[in-house]
């Protein structure tokens, strides 16, 4: 009897990228243990991480699998590598916004799936033309601008020799710096959008100390383009003429902290998904905490300063600066012993901390 065979119009392809990934991680783990790889050499491999869309979406056309999925990736991966080659503009809150368009390549590729070299080629076509169309809705997007606009908020001090401020956002890009107005608290330009409401709390002195809290509710399903790191959604300005307690929460994100010339007693900074940049002052902080969940931690912290930090993280690389010594969890400083040291916790589950001098 002749044995019923299968045609195999499209032969199994081994899939290359996940063990190149994992060699490619495992060496360069290895290599930031040693001391071998530094902070340039890791600044170069986040700017260069969108590739890894690019790869997989490779991969998937060499697999002969799931086309417009694959473009999408790919164009995904350009994007993001040339917003981070400086090339483009473009802030974490468009990706986050933008998730249905990873819906819609996939019930392409469910719907064409690979029947013909014929539905690959269509596959590729949609792919291309989906990740043109967001490039465009990103880049023009004329009907954005009518939704959102910038609101001011100003507190004035009313009096308190010392503040806590805690601020409340989900999606976009916080700076935080010194600069209030002489009798102000805080001087606010936020980003406000229709569906979405900034409530800043009531501003409440008790024994000297002032209370105010700003946090945002709702939601934006497409964030303008002119959310930059020059032109961030929430722009705070606080005072330096009273010690402070700063706390901050944000979902998806950047948060970038300029501390250097705000008298901060402590500050908590959390975040889930994005990048935390904190510039420490040169003295009077006692307690520093950064949370995130994924994602890159830069702390810029002051040359001769007494500083002994304690990193809880999983799947992290941690570089630091000659002038610090390394023993477990804790990093502590070498250059200065004078005074009480700056006690800073930092928790990363996967991304990166790096300590630099400012």
């Amino acid at each position: 009897m002749e044995e019923n065979r299968r045609p195999h119009n499209h032969p199994y392809r081994r899939s290359i990228f996940w063990p190149l990934l994992f060699i490619i991680i495992g060496i360069l783990w290895m290599l930031s243990t040693l001391n071998v790889i530094s902070n340039d050499a890791w600044d170069l491999v986040l700017r260069l991480w969108p590739l890894l869309f690019v790869l997989s979406g490779i991969d998937s056309i060499f697999r002969r699998s799931h086309y417009v999925g694959a473009m999408v990736s790919m164009g995904i991966g350009a994007v993001l590598l040339l917003n981070n080659l400086g090339y483009l503009t473009l802030s974490w809150t468009m990706f986050f916004s933008l998730w249905p368009v990873l819906l819609i390549a996939l019930g392409l590729d469910i719907l064409i799936g690979r029947r013909s070299a014929w539905g690959a080629v269509i596959g590729i076509l949609l792919g291309i033309l989906l990740v043109f169309s967001v490039v465009w809705l990103v880049m023009s997007a004329p009907w954005i601008g009518q939704v959102n606009q910038f609101d001011t908020v100003n507190q004035a001090l009313n009096g308190a020799n010392a503040a806590t401020v805690e601020l409340g956002s989900t999606v976009g890009a916080v700076h935080i710096s010194a600069g209030a107005s002489q009798a102000d608290l805080i001087d606010a330009k936020l980003r406000h959008f229709s569906n979405e409401t900034i409530t800043p709390g009531d501003y409440i002195v008790q024994s000297g100390r002032g209370h105010y809290e700003i946090k945002s509710q709702g939601y934006y399903m497409y964030p303008a383009p002119a959310v930059t790191a020059s032109n961030p959604d929430w722009d705070i300005k606080l005072t330096g003429k009273v010690p402070l307690e700063l706390d901050t929460h944000l979902v998806v994100g950047d948060q970038h902290l300029d501390l250097s010339e705000l008298k901060i007693d402590k500050f908590n900074a959390e975040s889930v998904i994005g990048r935390m940049e904190v510039t420490l002052p040169a003295q009077g902080l006692t307690q520093g905490r950064i949370n995130l969940v994924m994602g890159q931690v830069i702390v810029y912290v002051p040359r001769g300063a007494n500083i002994h930090i304690t990193t809880n993280t999983v799947l992290v690389p941690v570089t630091f600066p000659a002038g610090f010594e390394r023993n477990g969890k804790d990093i502590v400083s070498t250059g200065s012993t004078s005074g009480q040291p700056m006690q800073l916790d930092i928790s990363d589950v996967m991304g990166m901390v790096s300590i630099q001098y400012k």
